[in-house]
């Protein structure tokens, strides 16, 4: 579900990668309007509402912090990303 989340994050975008800087830079490109959400799939819809009447949508309400949606979550993004990790964030009020 994450993955599939991120995707429709890029899904748009375009990588133009002969872009100034250097030979090695890589552009993006959002070839949409951004401020048009997209619609959430409803398998998306459906797992939001089970972890959302289960409560546990936080890391420190379970038993285990890894076993965490939160936690989970940050994992397959960073998979997905690249990164080593990632950080879940409610805002960006919290992110500053």
């Amino acid at each position: 579900t994450v993955a599939l989340l991120a995707a429709f994050a890029i899904s748009d975008a375009y990588v133009n990668p002969s872009s100034p800087g250097s030979a090695t830079s890589k552009r993006t490109f959002i070839n949409r309007d951004i401020k048009t959400p997209d619609p959430v799939p409803e398998e998306g819809i459906i797992a939001a509402s089970e972890l959302m009447s289960t409560g546990r949508m936080y890391r420190y309400n379970v038993l285990s912090a890894e076993e965490s949606a939160v936690s989970q979550c940050e994992v397959e993004i960073a998979k997905y990303t690249g990164h080593k990790y990632c950080v879940a964030l409610n805002s960006c009020g919290s992110a500053q």
